[in-house]
């Protein structure tokens, strides 16, 4: 059985959102050509961009202010990686990811994000990671457009409405098979490393490989690495 996340999405930021975090760090960290992974999450300057960590490539300095001027910038046009780190403990089961449409009258995580990719991973029962994927954001939403008309009408894309406490969310639960047959998302093994992102005009999810030592794992508030919570998608049931 999945475990179930609390009602109040506030204790669930803090019971889950780091092991995904913590998770994606560890990955960036073994490339050479990974310079910093800086943890965003405290930080309120991107709250409104729903961006969880940034990678930054080896040899490049960067400050705040200058990842706030270029963020918008196509992927090759800047030394920088944006990644939003969701965790799930239902779609071990269900096979879905939970993409939010609206959250208590505002406009979903997923929709507002700009972050690069999706980092999605699917938790059992005792909180361990058992898959980890991959979604390109830009893909993602034009996909949607694409197929928005097939909502409740197909197996892979079905709405939902979760009134849990606190937190009144609507959704769409997409079948990750689908997603990787579409070529929007891939598999994430504990072994692989890199910069994983897609260049400009590029929608495809694979991108190159490119790796440091632990200590360059550096949270952009100084505070300890996955002490801030991030925002676990909601239970896809």
């Amino acid at each position: 059985m999945p475990i179930r996340q609390h009602t109040d999405f506030k204790k669930d930021k803090v019971e889950f959102g780091h092991i995904g975090e913590r998770d994606l760090a560890r990955i960036l960290l073994r490339s050479e050509k990974t310079g910093r992974v800086l943890n965003l999450c405290g930080d309120s300057r991107f709250f409104g961009l729903d961006i969880d960590l940034i990678q930054i490539r080896k040899g490049q300095e960067m400050t705040i202010g200058h990842i706030l001027e270029d963020y918008k910038k196509p992927t090759d046009h800047r030394p920088f990686v944006m990644y939003e780190v969701k965790t799930d403990t239902c779609a071990l089961t269900t096979r879905n990811i939970a993409y939010e449409l609206m959250s208590n009258g505002n406009e979903g995580c997923m929709i507002r994000s700009a972050a690069d990719w999706f980092y999605y991973i699917f938790l059992d029962g005792d909180k361990n990671i058992r898959e980890r994927y991959l979604i390109n954001r830009m893909k993602l939403n034009k996909w949607l457009m694409g197929h928005f008309h097939l909502i409740n009408s197909v197996p892979w894309l079905q709405s939902k409405y979760m009134d849990r406490e606190k937190d009144q969310t609507a959704l769409l639960l997409i079948n990750i098979e689908k997603l990787i047959s579409e070529n929007i998302a891939r598999v994430i093994r504990p072994q692989d490393s890199g910069l994983l992102r897609s260049r400009s005009g590029d929608t495809s999810a694979s991108g190159p490989a490119v790796a440091v030592p632990a200590e360059a794992w550096r949270p952009a508030d100084s505070r300890p690495a996955g002490e801030c919570p991030a925002r676990p998608a909601p239970a896809a049931v």
